[in-house]
């Protein structure tokens, strides 16, 4: 699947998630030139929680930039070099979000290649994990990235993905993340 073995393919073998391939991410020469120095790797991790608290879900709102849209999404980010990807998410839970969350389970594993016009490709996965609040703040502790955290209601969640609102993360996994919430939510 990957030309980086280890810790995607270990997180699969554990796991057995529902993998779901999205559509291709055409990206241009110098955003891929920055992902590579960024992450260092061919393959690109992320790991992302729909965190739950009775019947409230957690969510965040990314703040506007240059590389973020901005608006209400799930807690979750990339998964550190050396870091397992259950780790990373609750790592990005606690700094998105100031919550401890315990996993439960992943909901999904969304895996999509990213192209630039001659600089090549790398590949893509995004773990979802289901998880349960156990304590914290709700006080981001990076506050250049997150605006807010808030516990809201599935019918809350329901009105920001009707208003285009929710999930905030790309137009390629945005159904999926939508998807796979709606069958967290459900249970």
């Amino acid at each position: 699947m990957t030309k980086n073995p280890g810790k995607l393919e270990y997180f699969i073998s554990k796991w057995k998630p529902k993998v779901l391939l999205c559509p291709v991410l055409h990206i241009t020469d110098e955003e891929f030139r920055r992902r590579q120095r960024m992450y260092d790797e061919w393959v690109e991790i992320f790991a992302a929680v729909i965190a739950r608290k009775k019947d409230r879900f957690l969510t965040v709102r990314e703040r506007r930039s240059a590389s973020r849209k901005g608006g209400w999404s799930i807690p979750g980010g990339a998964v550190e070099k050396g870091e397992r990807v259950e780790r990373g998410a609750i790592r990005e839970a606690r700094e998105e979000a100031g919550v401890k969350v315990k996993l439960l389970q992943p909901t999904a594993l969304l895996t999509t290649k990213i192209k630039a016009p001659t600089e090549g490709s790398l590949e893509y996965a995004l773990a979802i994990f289901q998880a349960r609040i156990r304590s914290g703040s709700m006080i981001p502790s990076d506050k250049g990235e997150i605006a807010e955290t808030r516990l809201a209601t599935h019918r809350e969640i329901e009105l920001l993905i009707r208003n285009d609102r929710f999930p905030r993360m790309h137009p390629n996994i945005d159904e999926s993340v939508v998807r796979f919430f709606r069958t967290v939510a459900s249970q």
